[in-house]
């Protein structure tokens, strides 16, 4: 793994459920991490709808102003304490749009592979698992450590 040439990147990916959805090229897009949540959730809605919406889907959606969008882009959200209560926060660093397959785009560590295959490898950025706090999305303290998860896709994969 060359980690040591890893960068910050948005990385938005295909992820699917069961082989009949599985995508050829899982990687969709790397976007520059200086992009804020909201550029990044209008740009992975885009990509979602050129790639699996039908022309005259497009037309539509074109002609009504973005108001029809079956898969609207979405953040995620994480569970913050709250006077010993449990709400869900929104988090901007997760974001989610399609069916079956969807897209999703978190901050990750990329760099490219040294195999020659024009693919990539990454480790995404930690997802907060619990956050702790007096106010619904103001963390006191440091969160609980999220989860990882590290892949590796050549580009014929």
């Amino acid at each position: 793994m060359a980690e040591s040439q890893a960068r910050k990147a948005w990385l938005v990916r295909w992820e699917w459920a069961g082989d009949r959805a599985a995508v050829e090229e899982p990687v969709a897009a790397i976007l520059s991490p200086r992009l804020g949540g909201e550029q990044v959730r209008r740009a992975v809605e885009m990509l979602y709808a050129s790639a699996s919406y039908s022309p005259d889907e497009m037309l539509r959606a074109a002609q009504q102003h973005g108001s029809f969008n079956p898969y609207p882009a979405e953040f995620a959200t994480v569970s913050v304490k709250v006077n010993g209560q449990t709400a869900r926060v929104r988090w901007e660093g997760e974001i989610t749009c399609g069916h079956n397959p969807w897209l999703t785009a978190r901050k990750a560590r990329v760099w490219p592979l040294r195999d020659y295959s024009g693919g990539v490898g990454w480790v995404d950025d930690e997802r907060p698992a619990v956050a702790r706090g007096t106010a619904p999305g103001v963390p006191e303290g440091p969160s609980v450590p999220g989860v990882q998860s590290e892949r590796v896709f050549a580009h014929d994969e």
